[in-house]
This record gives C-alpha cells, structure tokens and sequence, in this order.
C-alpha cells in the first residue's frame, strides 16, 4: 500500500463504533514477535546514588503510594501546600490512580502462608483463588464488578536541559524528592520505586490482557535501556477511535478527557469517581485509570496573558450597556481580581489535564464506556474521546511522562488542558479508592467498587471484640464460618458457644470438637482439672483467679457478683486446690463453706445463699452429669464447638 493510501486510511473520519471489527483482520505473527512500542517509551537510565531516572528528555523520580480511603481538608492543604513547594519553571507532577486488574500476584501472597497446614486448608485456598480470577474474567459474575487493586502513582519530571545545568537541576530534584516522600509517607504509606518495580507498573498499565496472572517480568537484565525491559503484548493496531491490545484475549483501549469539570469540588470527593458507592450501575466494570497532570509553565508569561485580559476587560467596561448582554464580564472582573491577589500571596500559575483510560473486552467495551460517561456526567463532568490521539495519551499519562518537554507542549496544542492556580488543583487528585484491609494474612472481602481487602480482627494489639449482624438467612453463619476457617488456615485455634447447631457439620468436617450436653453427655467440665502445674507462681495465682470467676458465674449467672461473695469463693477456691489440686471439685467448694463460720448475719446470709447455688453443680445436683463425668474436656482441638442448645 502506498503511502498517500495508508495516510489517508489511517486519518478518515470513522464515526461508527463498531468495536467487533477488530476480529475481522488479523496482525501476522511475524509483525508480533518485536516489540515496536517499547521505542515510544522514553525510560531511559536510573541512578542508584542519586536515586534519579534519567529518561530521554528529562530526569525524575517516582514514588506508589497507599491510596487514601478518606481525605479531610487538612489534607488537601497539605497536598496543596506540597504542589506549591515543589513549583519548577517547565516541571510537571504527575498522580495516577490505576484500577489493575492483575490480582493474581495479591492472591499468591495470600495463599503462601496456607500452603503449610492441613491439606484441606490448602485445598480450600486454591478454590478461593480460582473463585476470585474466575470472577474478575466472568461474563456474568457474582459481584458486579471485577475484582481489582487500586494504586495510586506520584511522578516528578523535569527538562534536562543544557548538560551544563544538569548538576544544579539533579540537586534540586534530590531534594524535591525528600520533601514529596516526606509529605506523602505522612497522609499513608509511599514506597520509592526502583528499576524493576517501575518497570513492573509499565507493564501492567500497558498490557491489559483478559487474564489475572501478571505479564510483569520478575527480574530485569541491568544491560539495557529501562524501556527496553517494559513487558508487552508486541505490536499494538491503532483505530482513531481507540487502541487494540494483541495479546491472549482481545482488549481494547480508549482514552477519554475531561472538557468540563464542576464548579464546587473538594478532594474527599474523588471517591466516587472511582464509582458509586451505593447505585451498582454507576461502577465500572472493566480496568481503568485515572491521570492528573499538573505543568509549571513560565510564570512571567501567564501573568501577561491574566494582564492582557485584565486590561482588556476593562475597556469593555467603558461600553454602554455592556453588562446588560454580558452580565458575565463582571464575575470575570472578579475573578481576575480573586487570581491577583492569590499570586501575590505565593500562589503559582499551572497547567493541569484530568484524562481518564478504559480497557475492556470487545464484547462489553460499549457498557463500559456508557457506565464511565454516565458516572463522570453525574458528578458535573464532561468527558470527550481523544480521538486519534488514544495511544499518545497512554504513553503521555505513564509516570514521568509530562517531563519531556517537547511533549507536554503537543498536549496543550492538541488536546485540552486548563490554567489554574496550585491552591486549585489538590481538589482534583485521584487519590482516593476503597479500604484494602489491615493484614495480608486476613479474611478476603471485596468492596463495591471491586478492591481487594484481607481482614483480620486480631492483627490489632488490642479490643478483638466484633458483632456481625443482618436478617435471618442473609448468611452471618456462612460470613462467620469463613472467619474461623481463615482462622485455622494461618495455625489459629477457634472456640465457638454455638446456639441452634449452626457449626456442627464444619467442626466434624474439620474433625474438630464438638461438645453438647444433655443427660447422656457423661462430661467432665471441673475448672480445677484444667489447670497447669508446671508453671510458676505467678502464673497458678492467675490461672486460679479464674476459676474463682468461673464458680463466680456459676453460682450467680444472672447478676454481677458482690464484693464479699467474691472474697468468700476466691478463698474457697485457694484452699481446696490446697488440699486436692486437679482432684478439687465443686463439692470440696461447698464443703469447705460449710466449714466457714461468720459472726455477722450478713456473711452468715452470703455464704449461706452461695452453698444453696452451688448446689446445682455438685455430685448430686441436677448439672452432675457435666461435671463428674468420665469425658474429660482438655480442648485439644484447633476447633472446638460448645453447643449450648440443650440448656435453654
């Protein structure tokens, strides 16, 4: 095909979106074994000593951070506050909040610490991990959205320059990049990312395949160019309309930019732009990102552009009934007055773009993209396709992009940018996803938006209390039953008061313990004969205090007990094991309070009222079969069921 011809195809108007044409050619194999868009990329070289990368036009650093679950007004100024500070003439700072659906790496870390108990655990780990990939690649999943991890991208990027300037210039990004990983490793947790690990992120944001398993590459060489280690699916097929990724399966790839944003916006609410937290069919179902670009331009040269304006304006002003047919000349009077006076208070003019990705599967790449217009367009956003320019502005929203001066200047030509002031643009930063959970060892939960969180209610030092509620049938037994499994999948040991013989088919699946009681039970549950002897007398004087508190309980269940009753019993319990040790029984307590002799009414009443209760538990009490039985209880089980039906 001639030139003329394949210029003309590739820039005609194409206003259908038929996104199943793609399958109808298809790339030669041939074409597919050389990577041609790793030469797009501009990562070049990364210094160890200085902590730089040096990439084709420019040096920067980058950091991942934890993204926030909520954001507070402290933190927005503090964010703002830091992209003043950092304010370089041609410098540009980057944030990307990327939905990866490459969950296989999480789950993988998950499943590690399972792999060294019982088979069934391990059993039960690998279908939990083969449910979740078969869910997040379902035609019609469970959960409405695919399961996914947030991450969240700090980029800082700056011209080189004359080779003369570049040792001042590496200087100050030094220390730019202390003062950013200080700030951010105050709001959450930052991570400095090295070689491999940006070359991991790369690849992920360029290689979204119909699969969960990571395309990053484990290890690097060291011997090439960084972008020449960027995994990828090979040659990529371009469309004005978007961008289709040859790889396994079939994805596509479409960018949208942000023309129109709200009037009244405020950091905490970039939340929901990740997808709505209470309406399903507001959630995106396929990856995405979203990119904030933030450009420091030449101040002198937007000052004179706001005065030109300024000046301007006020010669309308000298026209009769100017305001009548443009009542807004006054609001933008106002607004030019409003920037001033910012300026002269330290503010900074920059340029900033809010552009957003969506990969998808061809088949359902149409819902997708409604759902992420219809989403953005609930909250005061206008989001318009970047025709033609979809695989530019993938590679322009990879971190450390914008620094390539040449190229942050195609894009305010090209595409649509907005000059603002730096107090503005800490509002607009996606920095904000759901709650990822407390410890990789946890349970695993989905959120609505579809991030994965591992919870676990003992990773805390202290307060392990919980109460799990919902209707009859809406599966508090199911929820409970997988906390205790994940439980015991780690080396715990779970103890269940059960009411209505919810656990009794898990804890013989489990070959645990199951205890019940009724006449036949034959159980010996005497507090005496679990205690230890071994140990030392600290730890005996512990363990008896709370046999106290058990005959405490047992003598008054219903009612806190009295200071002077708890006295009595605590001396009781102390003498008899004096006497017996294990073999003590309740009815050694009994007797030695038949011994006791008070002057007092009042003690004579409390000790009286104590042998009368206690009664119920001795050998001749109605509860003697589960005291003075021939089963003794030493819970030697990691799983261990008390079922307390019988005694309603």
């Amino acid at each position: 095909m001639k030139l003329k011809a394949k210029l003309k195809q590739f820039l005609r108007e194409d206003s259908s979106i038929d996104y199943g044409a793609f399958k109808k050619e298809k790339i030669s194999k041939h074409y597919l074994d050389k990577s041609h868009f790793q030469e797009l990329l501009p990562f070049r070289l990364y210094s160890e000593e200085r902590g730089l990368y040096e990439n084709e036009h420019s040096f920067g650093f980058t950091f991942e951070v934890s993204p926030l679950v909520f954001a507070s007004r402290s933190t927005e100024e503090e964010i703002a506050t830091l992209i003043k500070s950092l304010y370089m003439e041609g410098a540009s700072i980057q944030f990307l909040l990327f939905a990866d659906p490459f969950i296989d790496p999480i789950l993988d870390r998950w499943s590690e610490l399972r792999q060294k108990e019982a088979p069934i655990f391990q059993k039960i780990t690998e279908k939990k991990k083969q449910f979740f990939q078969s869910e997040t690649l379902s035609g019609t999943p469970i959960v409405p959205v695919p399961m996914r991890n947030f991450r969240l991208f700090f980029s800082y990027s700056a011209p080189k320059g004359d080779r003369s300037e570049h040792e001042p210039l590496l200087r100050k990004l030094e220390n730019f990049k202390k003062k950013s990983f200080s700030t951010l490793s105050r709001l959450s947790h930052a991570i400095d990312v090295h070689p491999l690990h940006l070359i991991q992120i790369l690849t992920h944001l360029t290689s979204i395949d119909q699969t969960t398993e990571s395309p990053a590459p484990k290890k690097i060489s060291g011997l090439n160019f960084i972008n020449d280690e960027v995994g990828s699916m090979g040659a990529l097929e371009l469309n004005p309309k978007g961008v289709f990724l040859n790889g396994k399966g079939e994805t596509y790839f479409k960018m949208f930019q942000a023309i129109d944003l709200p009037e009244e916006w405020n950091l905490p609410f970039n939340s929901e732009l990740i997808g709505d937290f209470l309406d399903a069919s507001y959630r995106i179902p396929s990856p995405f990102f979203i990119h904030y670009g933030i450009h420091y331009p030449t101040q002198r040269k937007e000052e004179l552009n706001l005065h030109s304006k300024a000046a301007l304006l006020k010669q309308q002003f000298r026209l009769a009934g100017i305001f009548k047919k443009n009542p807004h000349l006054l609001r933008e009077s106002a607004e030019h007055d409003l920037v001033f006076r910012s300026l002269l208070s330290g503010e900074k003019f920059v340029r900033t773009r809010l552009n957003i990705g969506l990969y998808g599967s061809l088949e359902k790449f149409g819902d997708a993209e409604s759902t992420l217009t219809a989403l953005y367009q609930k909250y005061g956003f206008k989001l318009q396709e970047t025709n033609f320019f979809h695989l530019d502005d993938l590679i322009r929203s990879l971190p450390m992009s914008w620094g390539e001066l040449p190229k942050i200047e195609e894009i305010r030509k090209t595409r649509k940018t907005k000059t603002t002031l730096t107090e503005e643009t800490s509002k607009y930063i996606p920095m904000i996803s759901e709650w990822k959970g407390n410890s990789l060892d946890g349970m695993p939960l989905v959120g609505r938006r579809g991030q994965m969180a591992f919870w676990d209610p003992f990773v805390s030092a202290s307060n392990y209390n919980g109460v799990v509620i919902g209707a009859s049938g809406s599966g508090k037994t199911v929820f409970l039953a997988e906390l205790m499994l994940n439980q015991m999948a780690v080396g715990g040991r779970v103890y269940v008061l059960d009411l209505g013989r919810s656990f009794e088919k898990l804890c013989h699946l489990l070959d645990g313990q199951y205890l019940f009681f009724t006449k036949d039970s034959n159980l010996n549950l005497n507090p005496f004969s679990l205690l230890r002897t071994d140990g030392d007398a600290e730890t005996l004087d512990t363990a008896l205090n709370m046999v106290s508190s058990i005959i405490a309980t047992m003598a008054m269940p219903m009612e806190k007990i009295d200071g002077d009753r708890s006295n009595i019993l605590n001396k009781c319990v102390r003498e008899a094991w004096r006497l017996k040790e294990k073999k003590a029984t309740v009815d050694d307590i009994i007797a030695i309070l038949e011994t006791i002799q008070y002057d007092s009414e009042l003690m004579k009443g409390a000790t009286e009222s104590l042998i009368d209760r206690l009664q119920r538990y001795s050998s001749k009490g109605e509860y003697k079969n589960f005291f003075y039985g021939e089963k003794k209880i030493d819970f030697h089980s990691n799983f261990v069921v008390i079922e307390t039906e019988e005694l309603k």
